[in-house]
């Protein structure tokens, strides 16, 4: 008789720790990222201002001015001058995945300068995530409740993977990515 009970307590043991093990962890994506839009717009531009103080440079296009903050990283800054034109190559993109809960709902942000491009150009981007908790999943209507960084309740449609719904629970969380970058590079002057 106690063989029976230790050989149910050994697989009750092995069948938790299977399933301890297969649980997700803090973090660990539920779903995939998905990107969900994408937009990239090309232009030349020409130089219409520099404030060489505060390393500013004013670029207009399409009767719209844009003042960009050279970083000191950037070598050739001294050589732009007004009436140079460069390239511009704006993106932004929305990227969403579900991931399981690591701490509270939160915004963050990060950034990234890159002045090794080709022709002393420049690269930056920003990428800003919105990270909130699933309050509750009601797959008859195909519709998620989240709590953001603020405490904001909202009900979001869940329109092009209503499947997605069998795979998150109440307390995972969605994040929202969003990601602007630009790159810049000078134009050779004819």
């Amino acid at each position: 008789m106690k063989n029976h009970y230790l050989i149910s307590a050994v697989v009750l043991t092995v069948s938790l720790l299977t399933a301890c093990s297969s649980a997700p962890k803090p973090g660990d994506t539920v779903i995939e990222q998905q990107v969900i839009e994408s937009n990239t717009i090309t232009a030349t531009a020409v130089i219409v201002g520099i404030d060489k103080e505060n390393r500013a440079v004013t670029i207009e296009h399409s009767n719209r001015l844009t003042t960009l903050y050279v970083s000191p990283q950037l070598t050739h800054f001294s050589e732009l001058e007004v009436g140079d034109i460069v390239k511009t190559q704006f993106t932004e993109s929305v990227a969403l995945h579900v991931q399981a809960h690591d701490g509270s709902a939160r915004l963050q942000s990060s950034g990234d300068l890159d002045t090794s491009t080709k022709g002393g150009g420049i690269s930056a981007s920003e990428k800003t995530e919105i990270i909130a908790d699933i309050l509750a999943i009601d797959k008859e209507n195909n519709t998620v409740t989240v709590k953001g960084p603020q405490g904001s309740e909202m009900m979001l449609p869940v329109e092009q993977h209503p499947e997605y719904l069998e795979k998150i629970s109440v307390g995972d969380q969605v994040v929202v990515t969003y990601t602007k970058a630009v790159v810049i590079s000078i134009e050779e002057q004819k």
